[in-house]
């Protein structure tokens, strides 16, 4: 019996993901947007034409090919898992092809926009915008973190990398509560009981969008140095970085909210720092 891509994302979760991955979070959702259009198609049915369908579907849905890419790629690493479980032969592999990589896109948002955001959301969408944006972190570290990260004596922090958590790439300082939130993260902790600061960790995008449609940021136009493009909640951390490099803070003190090194800091959010770029290769940086 040939194997369905159902089954194959189900076991690409069950004996990989739950066990080896951090952030579940992206996977999840890719796994269900694969599963909702291929579900019940064999594994070695997929070819070029399906992946085209599948790239034509989602394009239709207002996704970047960027987004389409990765999910075609978490089917990728599916099939290939399944070969090595011996779920499926060589003869059944799929025949994945995956949109052409996009260069990194200038996006985030200008601080009226922000306020517009701010101004559009409620509940956990609202709390979550406020703690992404103010801690620079990345929407899983913020959507699922729990109260023994948080502390206010000596000073108010936030610990963004979780207990017994496999370290990767990607850094979780422990970074300031900005002034801005102390309260609010003081009034949720005490507003429910639940482990998580947010009252649950689940994914926050359903919420999230419902709060940018409604303030009509969807689809970011050009403006000054940015260019167009979709609002995610991993804008925030790069509007946080932007918006504290325009007001003049040193790039290292940025670089160290981030979790980033300073060459990273520059290469990305250079747009937003000319001043101290001029400077640095000025001084043979």
């Amino acid at each position: 019996m040939s194997v369905t891509v159902s089954f194959a994302l189900k076991k690409y979760w069950q004996e990989h993901v739950a066990y080896k991955v951090v952030a579940k979070s992206r996977i999840d959702y890719a796994i269900r947007n694969l599963d909702d259009f291929f579900g019940d198609r064999k594994v070695r049915s997929i070819d070029v034409q399906a992946c085209r369908e599948y790239q034509a579907h989602r394009t239709e849905e207002d996704v970047g090919d960027s987004t389409i890419r990765y999910e075609l790629g978490i089917l990728q690493a599916a099939a290939n898992h399944c070969l090595k479980w011996r779920h499926i032969t060589v003869s059944e592999l799929p025949s994945i092809e995956l949109p052409d990589s996009t260069p990194h896109r200038q996006i985030w948002l200008y601080k009226d926009e922000l306020q517009t955001l701010a101004a559009s959301a409620t509940g956990r969408a609202l709390n979550f915008i406020l703690l992404a944006y103010y801690t620079a972190g990345r929407k899983t570290s913020v959507e699922t973190l729990e109260r023994y990260q948080v502390t206010f004596d000596p000073k108010p922090r936030i610990n963004l990398a979780k207990r017994g958590e496999a370290k990767t790439k990607k850094h979780r300082p422990i970074v300031p509560i900005d002034p801005a939130v102390v309260d609010r993260v003081k009034n949720l902790l005490e507003s429910h009981t639940s482990k998580f600061v947010l009252g649950d960790g689940s994914d926050i995008r359903p919420e999230f969008n419902k709060a940018v449609e409604k303030a009509g940021l969807l689809n970011l136009p050009e403006r000054g140095l940015r260019e167009a493009g979709r609002l995610t909640p991993h804008i925030l951390r790069h509007s946080r970085a932007t918006h504290l490099l325009q007001d003049g803070v040193n790039p290292f003190a940025v670089a160290n909210l981030l979790g980033d090194n300073l060459q990273t800091v520059l290469k990305i959010y250079g747009h937003a720092c000319p001043d101290y770029l001029e400077e640095a290769m000025a001084s043979g940086f």
